[in-house]
């Protein structure tokens, strides 16, 4: 079941703070997959958006998260 059109609210919410948090976005901006991406997170302590969404949930779409990335 598709939420806000992504494939889930988990990925929604990632994407969600991802692209709207300023220096989120500028962290983002550097990476073109979501791993690497989510290594930097944690590395900064980051595990949750606000919202409390873990950054590593399994439900996370990864591909359309990608392909998120490579749009910023």
């Amino acid at each position: 079941m598709e939420y806000q059109g992504w494939k889930n609210r988990q990925t929604w919410n990632v994407a969600l703070y991802l692209q709207n948090d300023e220096y989120l976005y500028k962290l983002a901006q550097r990476y073109r997959t979501y791993a690497p991406l989510l290594r930097a997170l944690q590395i900064r302590g980051i595990t949750h958006t606000p919202d409390g969404v873990s950054y590593a949930d399994k439900r996370l779409s990864r591909r359309e998260l990608a392909a998120m990335l490579r749009d910023l």
